[in-house]
Formats: structure tokens, sequence, C-alpha cells
């Protein structure tokens, strides 16, 4: 049961740092855009 909880949050965390990277991305796509 815990390890099952623990993997959740695992998966969670990891959707979280793509989302965070993807995120990253495009700002710094949006800060280059404008300094063109």
């Amino acid at each position: 049961m815990l390890n099952a909880h623990r993997h959740e949050a695992d998966r969670r965390n990891a959707d979280r740092r793509k989302r965070g990277a993807e995120q990253e991305d495009y700002n710094k796509g949006q800060t280059e855009g404008q300094a063109w």
C-alpha cells in the first residue's frame, strides 16, 4: 500500500518535472523571440 502511494507520488513528480522543463523551454523561446 505504501509503495503504491509512493509510486503514484513519483509519477506525479515526474509529470510535474516534465511540464516544468517544457515550460522553461517555452519561456526561453519567448525570451529569445523578444530579444530579436
